[in-house]
């Protein structure tokens, strides 16, 4: 188009067509932006000339003539920018608010004129503008990254010395706030100010204004923005203190809060009467991002946020009570741009930390928060799923807090919002606190109020949810040693039906109960112990299904006569299998408090019948062969731990043809009764050889390809258990253990959690059997050392209470008997890490015996 050819005879052509210069090329300018865009500053003087109006036109950024100029190689020089600036006019109100606009970034002509390192063109409107009444707009305005041009300026690391003297020159020149001022602020005497004293300040930054809200002068706001309301008075409303907060800052958190709504009135008033083209004071943010709102909210002042929630609806018959509204406006139809600048108040507006209005409340509120929330329900409905940064919901900020009675009313509204969670998947569970601050201040027992809130099913679900690190809100609970919450949640979960929590497993390979088991040294964590742990959990679920009395009896005395009473009561009922009449399964596998069945029973009692009784009860019941009490014993456990009797082999079949029945018919899966521990840690097997049961213990390797193999909570094998408690008083039974121990090779060299193998074990608990057996059969595990450095030989003891007292007299004879094994014989003057043989150690010790064997053996 001629319109932007760069020479005069394109101009006389505009003046020859006044809409032409006001038509946008594909770029979005119109003739006098495309001239600054290039650099033409007398084209722009000539354009504003002839069509002054033009030059408050920005392009589709937001940019004017001004920030183009910023940003373009001036082609006529830096000399002609000053002189068209003169020309243009330096306090006019047109220059005023051009330097102050702001594009679609917030970026004032000086923010893009040092982004883009036109220093020259910054340096040059600074000293145009210097004596402006308005530079504090332009010098403090924030764009939408929070900085200033002062900011960017003081804080830059490429900025000219030069500029950063001309700033710190610039700011020298504003007034500091005297004594007058100051008294005429406090005690609210208004007068008519000059600009400069409307802006001088404290040196924490406040103003007039500022210090004229602290002291709730009312009449000094009144007068100021309604009888002498001017431009300049008002940009005072615009000024922040040294925290960065603006007059309506300070008002919001004014207690009571009618004075800040009063204030509000008075500068909605303002703004409106006045035109002004800058955005509306309540939507300025200070440095944490917060607006007016977002203040007041924290301040507790709701009804300032009612107010402005209900600006939306003015024109319907959403509000029944329009004093607070229509009647202060007093809106006419000619008042469309209050109305829509009103309007156009987004309640989702967040602060720099992600939080809305409704964040902010659930954060600080009170218990009067309630009625508030209660009025404004379906507006709190569109903010209660917003998450903030840390991707918290007003629910989940509420319930951190310890606002329980918010997150409560937010939930009884949108019940959906008690599922969400965290970034590190967190629940209200996870977060729930003992502490309550917006409930009565009487409040003692928060455990009614948590009650309470698991009367929501959307918050009892939440039990079970785990969090990245694997942890439910009981987890948690337990590794915070938080015992309220522990020991509530616990409570929870033993009275429901659902105990999923306990089953649980974190990421570290935790449950509750392994966690509780590492804190138990704690206080708080003590008190815990007799509710959290597997038995008591155990009988609070037998409790509602307890054996029958006579069932009982019945199981103590070996009585199988109650089963002859049961087929007679089953009637028709038959056994496929067997043909025999069927028992009442519920009945009969019933469990005492302490989780016995009645094999149990019958095995513990011991009674004349026990035998016989058992056998009967499994052939019927042989999942009752299967089934743990409350410490973790099977009837397996139970039965291997009293030596004589057919009671161990009774149970081991019953569980085989359990087993085998499950196999075929592929329905379910149970863990064999010699592959469970209980909660000592023991295998059955192990209880086997702690009781010195043989029989048994050699069914049970028999029976169990991995009984040899298998390794309790001490970290003993089967083969450190026998070489511990065995009392065999010749080698042949602890021959025919080793032989029969399949996984001898394996085991004869596996250190238990003290870091002895077997064979120190055995030396160590004056099991000699024990030990010439392991050296026989495995000779060298005599070259393995404890911890200490100390072999065998050094830990061998023939004396004490846990001795064979057969070997009293014998005890030569015994040793020479050792010696003749070579690795035994070796370790004689092998010396530990204190530097002792054998021999030594044995003499430090006082063990008399082993020093004299020694003794010998060295003189032989």
């Amino acid at each position: 188009m001629l319109l932007h050819v760069e020479d005069f005879a394109g101009l006389r052509i505009i003046g020859q067509s006044g809409f032409a210069a006001y038509m946008r090329d594909v770029d979005g300018f119109i003739p006098i932006l495309r001239a600054a865009h290039s650099g033409q500053t007398l084209v722009v003087f000539r354009i504003h000339y002839e069509f002054p109006t033009s030059i408050r036109m920005s392009d589709y950024s937001g940019r004017t003539v001004l920030h183009h100029l910023c940003t373009s190689v001036l082609k006529d020089g830096i000399g002609e920018l000053e002189s068209t600036l003169k020309k243009l006019g330096d306090d006019s109100i047109v220059m005023s608010d051009l330097m102050s606009s702001q594009d679609l970034d917030g970026n004032t002509p000086l923010h893009v004129g040092i982004l883009n390192r036109n220093f020259e063109a910054v340096q040059c409107f600074i000293k145009h503008f210097i004596n402006a009444k308005s530079k504090e707009l332009f010098i403090h305005l924030k764009n939408n990254d929070g900085k200033s041009v002062w900011d960017m300026i003081s804080n830059g690391s490429d900025i000219p010395p030069i500029l950063k003297k001309l700033m710190k020159q610039l700011l020298s020149l504003e007034t500091t706030l005297d004594d007058k001022l100051y008294e005429a602020a406090t005690n609210g005497d208004f007068f008519n100010f000059t600009y400069e004293e409307l802006n001088a300040q404290t040196p924490d930054g406040s103003n007039i204004f500022h210090i004229a809200l602290r002291h709730h002068q009312f009449s000094f706001f009144e007068r100021a923005l309604n009888l002498n309301l001017n431009r300049e008075t008002f940009d005072g409303i615009y000024k922040e203190d040294s925290k960065g907060d603006t007059p309506l800052h300070i008002a919001a958190k004014l207690q009571p809060s009618d004075l800040a709504l009063e204030f509000l009135k008075l500068c909605i008033q303002a703004w409106k009467k006045l035109s002004y083209s800058r955005n509306p004071p309540w939507t300025v943010r200070n440095p944490r991002g917060d607006t007016f709102l977002h203040e007041a909210a924290r301040a507790g002042n709701t009804n300032i946020i009612s107010f402005f929630w209900a600006l939306p609806h003015i024109d319907n018959n959403e509000i029944t009570d329009h004093n607070d509204i229509s009647s202060f406006l007093a809106l006419s139809t000619a008042d469309y741009g209050v109305k829509s600048a009103l309007k156009k108040f987004d309640i989702t507006d967040v602060n720099d930390n992600g939080e809305t209005v409704l964040h902010v409340i659930a954060r600080y509120a009170t218990y009067a928060a309630k009625d508030f929330l209660e009025k404004h329900s379906q507006l709190m409905k569109s903010l209660v799923y917003k998450r903030d940064y840390e991707g918290f919901t007003p629910v989940l900020r509420a319930v951190q807090c310890g606002r329980l009675g918010m997150a409560r009313l937010l939930v009884q509204h949108s019940p959906a919002s008690a599922e969400l969670r965290d970034y590190k998947g967190r629940t209200i569970l996870h977060h729930l606190r003992a502490l309550v601050v917006d409930l009565a201040d009487d409040l003692r027992d928060i455990l009614p109020v948590w009650k309470d809130f698991f009367k929501h099913s959307e918050v009892d679900s939440l039990r079970i949810v785990q969090n990245e690190d694997g942890n439910t809100p009981l987890h948690l609970a337990i590794i915070d040693a938080d015992h309220t919450k522990a020991k509530f949640l616990m409570e929870v979960c033993l009275q429901s039906t659902n105990k999923q929590e306990l089953d649980i497993v974190n990421n570290d390979g935790h449950t509750v109960f392994d966690l509780l088991s590492t804190r138990a040294h704690l206080p708080t964590m003590k008190q815990l112990l007799p509710l959290v742990n597997r038995s008591n959990v155990k009988e609070r679920e037998t409790m509602n299904k307890m054996m029958d009395e006579d069932l009982y009896k019945a199981a103590i005395k070996g009585s199988v006569e109650i089963f002859k009473k049961g087929m007679a009561e089953a009637h028709t009922e038959t056994d496929v299998e067997s043909g025999q009449p069927k028992l009442d399964e519920d009945y009969f596998c019933r469990q005492t408090p302490g989780g016995n069945n009645i094999v149990h029973i019958a095995l513990r009692h011991g009674s004349a019948n026990a035998e016989q009784f058992v056998e009967i009860a499994l052939e019927h019941f042989p999942i009752l062969s299967m089934r743990s009490d409350n410490y973790g014993d099977t009837p397996l456990h139970v039965a291997v731990k009293c030596k004589g009797g057919e009671s161990g082999k009774l149970l081991v079949n019953a569980s085989k043809r359990f087993l085998g029945k499950l196999e075929d018919s592929q329905k379910s899966f149970h863990v064999a009764p010699w592959a469970v521990k209980n909660y000592k840690g023991n295998f059955p097997i192990h209880e086997a050889l702690q009781t010195n049961n043989l029989k048994d213990a050699f069914i049970l390797l028999e029976c169990d390809d991995e009984a040899a193999s298998r390794v309790n909570d001490l970290g003993e094998t089967p083969l450190h258990s026998f070489a511990k408690n065995d009392f065999s008083k010749n080698d042949k039974e602890a021959d025919e253990f080793m032989m029969k121990n399949k996984a001898i090779e394996q085991a004869a060299f596996t250190r238990d959690d003290q870091g002895l193998t077997p064979l120190l074990r055995a030396a160590s608990s004056g099991r000699f059997a024990v030990a010439r057996a392991i050296l026989n059969h495995q000779p060298q595990s005599a070259y393995l050392r404890d911890p200490s450095g100390r072999t065998f030989l050094h830990m061998l003891r023939f004396t004490g209470e846990d001795v064979d007292e057969s070997f009293a007299g014998t005890f030569k004879k015994t040793g020479k008997q050792l010696f003749e094994i070579a690795e035994a014989d070796a370790q004689r003057l092998v010396q530990d890490y204190e530097g002792n043989t054998p021999l030594h150690y044995a003499i430090k010790t006082g063990n008399s015996i082993a020093a004299i064997v020694l003794t010998k053996q060295n003189l032989d």
